[in-house]
């Protein structure tokens, strides 16, 4: 539980004092693919097979376990358990070599899973802030920077942001980015400027560090003045619907056993599985 880095600041304890654990519940991770036969993953987590054959030297794996480990490893008493340990993983394969088919179609249909984490992103940033949206900022301009990088991210953002059944009754949680900015990174202000029901099914995470987290004499959180990652992109222009979590150092799943990684990468996993506590 300590061991984390994460569940002691978010109050975890009082969760599952209360029953809340995470299941029946399945986070969608959208990320480099996981080590699904990894022990705190193992027999909770599935993919959409579109890999032929998963080779680890070649495509990064780290990541993607990394953080759903976070987010849900088992409570086993070995290593680390994630925020909602009880949850299930059914996670897409998205950043592997252009050569690989992707099935959105497959992934997207499964409507248990309703809530989608996704610790990656682009380093482009909107310079200006409008709310006209006949001004440069809107829909098209927008898409067309996100396509001139990654098309297939288009049909990502836009079922997050489109106004189906699942969309709406679904919550994405992007990673702000880590590259120091006052603002997230373009996917991590989307909500601001299109999409149907976004400020309630869109969140944007940036992170703090669980070390410069204390407790006072009344046990309450104390967020002292270097609590922020000094990496993590901040919030201005997403203050509507972005939170912050514990991102630094974080202790969790990996290819290899487990690894200690810090970014918004694994900020955004904790409030994927605090999100799996309370569906």
């Amino acid at each position: 539980y300590f061991l984390s880095g994460a569940l002691d600041i978010i109050n975890a304890s009082e969760a599952y004092d209360l029953g809340y654990t995470g299941k029946g519940q399945t986070i969608g991770i959208i990320d480099t693919p996981v080590v699904v036969t990894h022990p705190e993953l193992a027999g909770k987590s599935d993919y959409v097979d579109t890999l032929p054959s998963v080779d680890f030297d070649v495509i990064d794996s780290g990541h993607g376990t990394h953080v759903s480990g976070i987010a849900a490893a088992s409570k086993d008493g070995v290593g680390m358990h994630g925020v909602a340990f009880e949850s299930g993983i059914w996670s897409l394969p998205y950043l592997v070599p252009e050569n690989y088919q992707l099935d959105f179609d497959a992934f997207f249909a499964r409507y248990d899973v309703r809530i989608y984490n996704n610790s990656w992103g682009y380093s482009i940033w909107i310079p200006v802030f409008k709310d006209d949206l006949t001004d440069e900022y809107n829909y098209d301009s927008i898409s067309n920077k996100i396509l001139a990088y990654d098309p297939a991210t288009k049909i990502i953002i836009d079922h997050f942001l489109g106004n189906s059944e699942h969309s709406i009754n679904s919550v994405a949680v992007f990673a702000a980015g880590n590259d120091g900015q006052l603002s997230p990174a373009i996917l991590s202000l989307m909500a601001r400027y299109f999409g149907n029901g976004t400020l309630s099914n869109y969140l944007t995470v940036s992170s703090i560090d669980p070390a410069c987290v204390t407790r006072n004499n009344e046990g309450n959180l104390v967020l002292s003045g270097g609590s922020t990652g000094v990496y993590s992109d901040l919030a201005y222009g997403a203050e509507l619907f972005t939170v912050s979590a514990p991102g630094t150092n974080i202790y969790s799943a990996f290819p290899s056993g487990y690894a200690q990684e810090s970014g918004t990468s694994m900020a955004a996993p904790v409030v994927s599985g605090v999100l799996a506590l309370v569906a």
